[in-house]
């Protein structure tokens, strides 16, 4: 009984609201048709031809790509936003039941030939894109679109990887100078708010700033706007990647001083070092443009990485040369053996000493038996005769003892010569080995020496060149 005239009411409504809305497209098409009605989109929307018309740009960020440093080349897509003020596109919003807005193509209405000065490759920028314009009762035009652009960017590589740059996007009108099109910047600073977080870069600021130039060409001035995109590189990649591992292989080949000298890698571990640091670089290089204003921080940490594990492996060659002296080794030079007192002898012996002092004693207390010459036999027995039988027993025995003591004289200074080539010889052995034995010491001293030098001047080429960015 109740629910008949609720039933009334709602129909009663949506008839209202049918016709209404047909009312407000009648108005709108009727508004269009009026207003493009007789309408030139090739002039300038100004009732006074001397006037200009005030465009105002807007830019909002809304990912940056990529940057190709070997190609000097910003890739970003960006919302361009254009405001101005059509003096043909009025009406009274109350002879159109209150219809204030209407949105309607843009290339059916005059827009400004705002483009990229600085454009690479545009996709989507060269043809411009024909989004609806938002048209108000007062004439105001809001034009907006998105697109994808590629503009050039001076890339300074001088503190890659912890380099910052900044790239500049002019946009300005191509065909109307500044008494045609007066271009203004509608803000300070660009819209990041919708900006998708880039992997690589780290967005720092976006500045708009209005310029005014007079060109060679023609007198008039030339109104752009140019905004400064300030970006930081995010580091993490590269010092994983590439600084860590150089660290590690500078370390590497500087630890090669801690290997025996008889080692036999001892020296290729330093040229494999060399050689991976090498490759190291140029992986780098591949990754910036050849450029001769600045060595990258990277080129020159790689480069002195590159001299230190290159010094240190020739260090490595002198140490072993003094290692392996030679078969006959000469003595220490005077200058050199200070540094065989910074180190102690496990073996208790004395680094200065040169000389086996037993065997030199022995040697010397052979040497003057062999200045004895030959013994003499034992003094004749007289032959006078004498009234004995035993005489000629005796002479026929002294003659006998004397040949004896011939004998063993020959066979002593044969034994002597002997004894005193042996002793010579373990004389020189000992003096050889010794002097060699001091060379070897002295080549663990110098060794230990360049690990210090070298491990000292590779933490400090890392902390000087990478520190003060590294900590950023």
């Amino acid at each position: 009984m109740f629910q008949r005239p609720w039933s009334i009411v709602i129909a009663a409504s949506c008839l209202l609201a049918t016709v209404f809305c047909q009312q407000q497209n009648l108005n709108e098409a009727s508004l269009i048709n009026h207003l493009l009605q007789d309408y030139t989109p090739e002039s300038r929307p100004v009732l006074d031809s001397t006037n200009a018309v005030r465009v105002t740009l807007d830019l909002a960020l809304s990912q940056l790509i990529d940057l190709d440093a070997k190609r000097q080349e910003l890739k970003t897509n960006i919302w361009l936003r254009h405001y101005w003020k059509d003096e043909y596109l009025t009406w009274n919003a109350s002879e159109y039941n209150g219809l204030s807005a209407i949105r309607i193509p843009s290339n059916q209405i005059w827009r400004p030939d705002i483009v990229l000065y600085n454009r690479r490759f545009e996709e989507g920028y060269a043809d411009t894109p024909d989004t609806n314009a938002v048209i108000y009762s007062d004439g105001s035009v809001n034009w907006n679109y998105p697109t994808t652009i590629q503009s050039s960017c001076v890339v300074d590589i001088t503190y890659f990887p912890y380099d910052k740059q900044e790239c500049l996007l002019t946009f300005g009108s191509w065909t109307y100078d500044g008494f045609a099109i007066d271009l203004y910047n509608r803000t300070a600073v660009g819209d990041l708010n919708n900006l998708i977080e880039s992997e690589e870069w780290q967005m720092l600021e976006m500045q708009a700033v209005r310029n005014v130039i007079i060109y060679g060409c023609c007198p008039e001035p030339y109104p752009d706007v140019t905004y400064h995109i300030r970006i930081k590189r995010k580091s993490l990649f590269y010092n994983f990647y590439m600084v860590a591992p150089c660290i590690v292989l500078v370390l590497l080949a500087v630890l090669g001083f801690c290997l025996p000298m008889d080692s036999g890698e001892k020296l290729s571990l330093g040229i494999t070092m060399l050689l991976s640091l090498v490759v190291f670089a140029q992986i780098v290089s591949d990754k910036l443009p050849a450029s001769s204003r600045a060595i990258p921080l990277i080129g020159q940490f790689f480069g002195i990485s590159i001299v230190v594990v290159t010094l240190s492996s020739a260090a490595t060659v002198i140490a072993m040369n003094l290692h392996f002296h030679g078969p006959m080794p000469q003595l220490i030079p005077k200058w050199l053996r200070p540094l065989l007192y910074m180190r102690r002898c496990r073996s208790n012996k004395t680094a200065s000493t040169t000389e086996n002092p037993d065997l030199k004693s022995v040697y010397e207390n052979v040497n003057p038996t062999l200045e004895l010459g030959p013994v003499k036999p034992p003094p004749k027995i007289s032959s006078t005769p004498e009234p004995n039988d035993n005489i000629t027993t005796l002479s026929k025995d002294s003659n006998t003892s004397g040949r004896i003591f011939l004998l063993l004289d020959r066979k002593l200074d044969s034994m002597i010569a002997h004894l005193k080539t042996i002793v010579a010889r373990h004389y020189r052995k000992d003096t050889r080995e010794a002097r060699s034995d001091e060379w070897k010491q002295l080549a663990i001293v110098v060794d230990r020496i360049l690990l210090g030098t070298f491990m000292f001047s590779a933490l400090v080429a890392t902390a000087v060149l990478l520190g003060p960015f590294a900590s950023m």
